[in-house]
């Protein structure tokens, strides 16, 4: 648009951007996607605790039937416990189901269905000797078996300490439906000095097996070369069963310090379709420390989905970028052998802009999920749809209440203390003076601050295509789980497509509306978003009915290039469409009618503000067209 046209004003109760309507009445298959939160629920005890590691699981065959496993920890007992939370009605009431005490520190879990009700629990409690566990020299892994969707449980198994477990079970049939697997950092040496420890410690990813019908787990299936990288530790964090009937394990591990930094290895082994042996490890990245004063980055921050149909998995980590944390997304296609390279997702447009304690997962309509928090401890979560394989995500919706507060203080609550007895070794004179040297005893008392430990299988899909969310917050200050439905909705329950327009097929009605001021504008600084509320009159005489559209045709301002944040057709330029389909009375604009108000939100660059008196925000141009047969059917 010329320079001279009027800009936007925030003082008046008018709108005067100097608009080009066009408006788009289409058939139903181009409404936009709605995201719908239900059933807001806390799925752990009123008394609370701290849950840093949890996961949540869904029967394939009853949408009804998902459980909630992990490790809580017990304040009052100074120890963690594992659990078992179930639900019969899709998530909207949970009860206790299991509680694993088998000691003081029971940690390490995780949990899948498999078919009829069969579900099973894996749970690791270690040795606790003077206060300190003892965990693969003394730990004992126990399988816990259900039969009845979650809600009763038996010990079918147990065997030695199995670290860091990732759990799937065959869903299809054939003699090993209901066979469970059970990926683990598996550690084959180790050294009894602590300087060696830390250079040659090694491990690998194992797998173990247990069919429902017998009593003993398979020995260990490794990778053969696998043992000879000496990572430090392997630590599974999720598996699927792929397309070719084979399974997919994701882990990170540690490499050997180089420098002052630590690199942490992100990558895949994956089974024959026999399973009878891992293959060596797929490297899919490598995640450097920060340096000092940078944003931490977190390894164990992953997420992973698999799009079976398809043959896509899906595997977002964290990685360093101009020195700020950022989350990355890759793909493969071709079961984890080869992965793209990775996508720099944007930053989303919440509180703390950024990724933390992530979780994906894929629907019956290959809607990818993606759930995260706001900050390391923030009790704000947010939930996002990509339909476009994760080049793009819709906007961040909130699941839990998120406000700009500060972080709960040390002394709000008492949930998250550890407690535990030490050594202590003096070897610095000139720090420690005449204790040089000298052993004695020490107290350590850490608070956790709701930290998450391990959450990557946090977001489950029910065969309804539902989207099953679990998190942690503070609460009332004691910590809690909670969970909520989360519901993709379209016309007809398809998954619709972006949006396309043919001019050939479009009835043009730009002159029978008017755009309207709609109540408020609104730029919001810490996001550098401008958020423009507006209407849309009827001053024909003619009835129009949704689906009601606007298409951008320009898009300028004197800022710098802006961008379109909320399209439905997630365009953020010229072709990007919103569907006002809701703001409409039973779906019709009568004539002389008026729209409820719609928000338009912009994203604005940090540009340097011209010199000139009145700068021009923004000036978006809009065209109208109407996809029907002729103007009649409108009536």
């Amino acid at each position: 648009m010329a320079r001279s046209r009027p800009s936007l004003s925030t003082g008046r109760k008018y709108f005067s951007a100097g608009f080009l309507l066009t408006l788009l009445l289409v058939t139903s298959a181009g409404a936009a996607q709605q995201v719908r939160m239900d059933s807001k629920v806390e799925v752990s005890p009123a008394s609370g605790g701290w849950y840093p590691w949890y996961e949540v699981a869904a029967d394939p065959t009853d949408p009804n039937n998902l459980i909630v496993c992990g490790s809580k920890w017990d304040t009052r007992d100074n120890g963690f416990y594992g659990f078992v939370y179930s639900s019969s009605d899709g998530g909207k009431t949970w009860r206790i189901a299991l509680e694993d005490k088998n000691s003081t520190w029971v940690s390490e879990q995780s949990c899948a269905f498999g078919i009829n009700g069969k579900a099973y629990f894996v749970s690791e409690a270690a040795h606790v000797i003077d206060g300190a566990a003892h965990l693969d020299d003394v730990g004992t892994t126990r399988v816990f078996a259900s039969n009845d969707g979650g809600g009763t449980w038996r010990e079918a198994a147990k065997t030695g300490w199995a670290d860091h477990t990732a759990t799937v079970v065959e869903t299809n049939s054939g003699p090993n439906q209901n066979r469970l697997y059970v990926f683990f950092n598996y550690m084959t040496f180790r050294t009894p000095d602590p300087v060696q420890e830390a250079e040659r410690n090694g491990g690998h990813v194992g797998l173990i097996t247990l069919k429902d019908d017998k009593e003993q787990l398979t020995s260990p299936i490794v990778s053969p070369n696998m043992m000879d990288t000496r990572y430090r530790g392997s630590f599974a964090m999720k598996a699927v069963i792929l397309k070719d009937g084979g399974l997919l394990c994701l882990f990170y591990a540690g490499l050997k310090a180089q420098a002052d930094s630590d690199t942490t290895m992100i990558g895949a082994v994956h089974t024959d379709s026999a399973r009878l042996r891992l293959s060596d490890p797929v490297e899919i990245t490598r995640i450097a420390a920060p340096s000092n004063g940078s944003k931490g980055c977190y390894s164990s921050d992953l997420a992973m989905a698999y799009d079976g149909p398809r043959g896509l998995v899906y595997v977002a980590y964290h990685s360093l970028k101009d020195g700020q944390c950022r989350l990355m997304l890759t793909t493969s296609a071709d079961d984890g052998r080869t992965w793209s390279k990775g996508l720099d997702i944007p930053q989303p447009d919440t509180v703390g802009h950024g990724f933390y304690s992530p979780a994906m997962a894929i629907n019956r309509d290959s809607v990818l999920g993606l759930m995260w928090r706001d900050g390391p401890v923030s009790d704000c979560w947010y939930f996002s749809i990509s339909v476009d394989n994760g080049k793009t995500f819709g906007a961040a919706e909130p699941l839990s209440q998120c406000s700009e507060r500060p972080a709960a203080s040390l002394f709000e609550s008492d949930a998250f203390l550890r407690t535990w007895g030490t050594i202590w070794v003096s070897s610095d004179p000139l720090k420690q003076g005449s204790f040089s040297g000298h052993r004695s005893l020490a107290l350590q008392i850490i608070d956790e601050r709701n930290v998450a430990w391990r959450n990557i299988s946090s977001l489950v899909a029910t065969s309804d295509g539902v989207f099953h969310p679990l998190w942690i917050e503070l609460g009332s200050g004691k910590g809690q789980l909670r969970t909520a439905a989360v519901r993709v909705e379209a016309p007809d329950d398809k998954l619709l497509k972006p949006y396309s327009f043919a001019q050939t097929d479009g009835w043009d009605v730009t002159q029978k509306v008017s755009l309207l001021y709609g109540g408020n504008t609104h730029y919001e600084t810490s996001g550098r978003n401008l958020k423009v509320d507006i209407v849309l009159k009827n001053r024909s005489n003619e009835r129009i009915r949704a689906p009601l559209l606007l298409e951008a045709i320009t898009l300028t301002g004197d800022v710098g290039k802006l961008e379109i944040s909320n399209a439905d057709n997630r365009m953020s330029g010229p072709g990007a469409v919103w569907d006002l389909s809701g703001t409409l009375s039973n779906g019709v604009l009568e004539p002389g009618a008026t729209t409820a108000p719609y928000r338009l939100v912009f994203h604005v660059p940090n540009a340097e503000v011209p010199p000139e008196p009145e700068v021009k925000i923004l000036s978006l141009q809009l065209k109208v067209t109407a996809f029907m047969s002729s103007p009649s059917t409108s009536r």
